[in-house]
C-alpha cells in the first residue's frame, strides 16, 4: 500500500506546529548542549578576534624589510598565556621611504625591554605601517589559541546537527507514523557501554499498515525497559516500516501527542 492510500485511511500527515517541533528537537540533551556550545563559542570568537594575531594572512602583500627601532613604551596587558602575562612593546622606526612609523608588538613574558632600547623590526615595503618586532607578534593572542577556541562552536555545530537530524526524523514520525505493538524476537549484546551498562540490540517484529510482518532494531542499555512486557508499543513510518521506534523511546511531548491523536492514553 502506498503512502497516499495510507494517508487517506489514517488522516495523514498530521499537523505539527512550530512549538511542538521545538519541544521535540530540544527534548534531548544534545540539542541544548550543541546550542549552548555554538552560541558561547561564537561569542568568545567574536570577542577574541580583535586580540588575535592574523598577520600570517594580512602580511601577504609583497616584500618585507628590516629596520632598527627604538622602544618607546613597555607595559603589561591584561591577557595571560601559559601563566605568563603578555607584554606590549611600543616602538618607532624609520622605513626605507624616509618616513617615521610607529607600531606595537606583543610577547607572553617580560623581555626586559625598556624605553630607549633598540630592536629589529620587520615591516611590509608596500605598507610600512604594518610592522612588528622580529620574533614577536602583532596582537596579544596567537592564532593557535584562536584555533583552540574555534573547537567550541565547531563542536556545537556537529552536536546540534546530530540532534537536529534525530529531531527531524522524530517529527516525521509524528506526522506520518502509526502506532502498533511489536514483540521481542531476540537480543544481542554490542561492544558499546553507557553508564557502565552494556548496550543491546533488541529485535522486534510487528505488523504494518500493509498487513505484512516487519522487523526493526532498537539499541538500548536499559534492557529491562524494552522487554518488561510481552508486546511493546511501536511507532513506524508508513512509507518505510523498517523505520520504527519504541513509543517509550520518544520524547515526552511526542508520546503525549500520540496519546491524544491515537487515543492511547
Amino acid at each position: 500500500m502506498k503512502r497516499s492510500s495510507i494517508a487517506a485511511n489514517y488522516n495523514l500527515p498530521r499537523p505539527v506546529g512550530l512549538g511542538l517541533k521545538l519541544r521535540v528537537i530540544y527534548s534531548g540533551f544534545f540539542a541544548l548542549f550543541g546550542t549552548i556550545f555554538l552560541l558561547t563559542g561564537l561569542f568568545v570568537l567574536v570577542s577574541m578576534a580583535p586580540l588575535t594575531d592574523f598577520s600570517f594572512i594580512t602580511d601577504l602583500d609583497g616584500e618585507r624589510a628590516a629596520s632598527i627601532a627604538a622602544i618607546t613604551a613597555a607595559q603589561r596587558t591584561g591577557e595571560v598565556e601559559n601563566g605568563a602575562h603578555i607584554m606590549k612593546y611600543d616602538y618607532t622606526f624609520t622605513a626605507a621611504d624616509g618616513k617615521k612609523y610607529s607600531g606595537a608588538s606583543y610577547y607572553p613574558g617580560d623581555l626586559a625591554l625598556q624605553p630607549g632600547d633598540s630592536v629589529t623590526v620587520e615591516y611590509s615595503i608596500p605598507r610600512p605601517q604594518s610592522s612588528r618586532i622580529a620574533g614577536l607578534r602583532k596582537a596579544p593572542l596567537s592564532f593557535t589559541i584562536f584555533l583552540i577556541l574555534l573547537l567550541f562552536p565547531v563542536t556545537g555545530i556537529i552536536t546540534l546537527a546530530v540532534a537536529l537530524r534525530k529531531g527531524f526524523r522524530t517529527i516525521h514520525l509524528l506526522r506520518y507514523g502509526l502506532l502498533t505493538t511489536g514483540r521481542v524476537t531476540g537480543r544481542e549484546a554490542t561492544s558499546m557501554r553507557v553508564n557502565r551498562r552494556t548496550v543491546y540490540k533488541v529485535f522486534f517484529e510487528f505488523t504494518g499498515a500493509d498487513g505484512m510482518k516487519h522487523k526493526t532494531i532498537v539499541h538500548t542499555h536499559d534492557i529491562g525497559r524494552v522487554t518488561d512486557e510481552r508486546e511493546e508499543k511501536l511507532v513506524f513510518d508508513t512509507s518505510n516500516p523498517q523505520h520504527a521506534v519504541l513509543l517509550d523511546a520518544l520524547p515526552k511531548a511526542v508520546r503525549k501527542a500520540f496519546d491524544r491523536l491515537e487515543g492511547t492514553a
